[in-house]
């Protein structure tokens, strides 16, 4: 039987990411880091634990506000700090004033290149550890999250109308009403919170208590690096050059 676009979009990423003959491997990250920076072991250790928390919260981030745009050539790494600087990353909404992930198919950009440059203990020690704590920390009672969540979105969606609108300020939106606009903002800042707390440790319920081996604080969230680099996720994603990079 033809084979169906997903088919081809999966054969296309495995003749890429191919192990032994593909064209893009999972050290190219690697071997451009090692030979421009300073060889220098201590150096290089502390700009991997850098970069590993950089990239944890910028994931965090990410799938929190559903923020796309995340291509490779808008990722810059400071080799002074090992942070990670996303450039033009954008929210998006669809026609009911709700985050949207604009077709992207994976919750945050972790390629398995950084995965390599990380290292296995870098991820087990740093990046997991990293992102689980803030979302801990952003969750506990008595935090401002919900304030500045408000006040970010509330903003943000009215700009998102005028653009759509094509008009120049926010003040000549005539077509939604501020109950409108409220009950969005509302609803976004509700749905942000949720995934936050979807990655921060929960409580032990009943359930988990009578199994305590099955309450692990942070595996929501590496289900969700798992999710970033499937490829499965990443053949049906529509900007094909992420394929390459995973």
């Amino acid at each position: 039987h033809p084979k169906t676009e997903e088919e081809k979009r999966r054969e296309v990423f495995n003749h890429i990411t191919d192990a032994e003959n593909g064209l893009v491997t999972e050290n190219v990250f690697s071997q451009y880091m090692y030979k421009t920076m300073v060889e220098n072991s201590r150096m290089m250790w502390t700009f991997k634990r850098q970069f590993a928390a950089s990239v944890a919260l910028s994931s965090l981030v990410s799938f929190v506000l559903r923020l796309s745009g995340r291509s490779p050539s808008k990722m810059l790494i400071s080799k002074a700090s090992g942070s990670l600087t996303h450039l033009e990353m954008v929210t998006s909404y669809n026609d009911r004033l709700q985050l949207d992930l604009s077709g992207e198919t994976v919750p945050f950009r972790f390629t398995r290149n950084m995965a390599t440059f990380i290292g296995q203990q870098g991820m087990e020690g740093r990046m997991v550890a990293s992102a689980v704590a803030a979302a801990q920390a952003l969750c506990q009672e008595g935090n401002k999250m919900s304030s500045l969540l408000g006040l970010f979105l509330l903003q943000d969606i009215l700009l998102f109308i005028a653009r759509r609108l094509g008009v120049r300020s926010v003040a000549a939106i005539t077509t939604v009403t501020p109950a409108q606009v409220q009950h969005a903002c509302l609803h976004n800042m509700v749905q942000a919170i949720a995934r936050l707390e979807r990655v921060a440790p929960q409580a032990q319920d009943q359930k988990a208590a009578a199994n305590p081996g099955t309450n692990n604080p942070t595996k929501n969230f590496r289900d969700l690096v798992a999710m970033s680099g499937a490829p499965s996720n990443l053949a049906r994603h529509p900007d094909v050059t992420w394929m390459a990079w995973y």
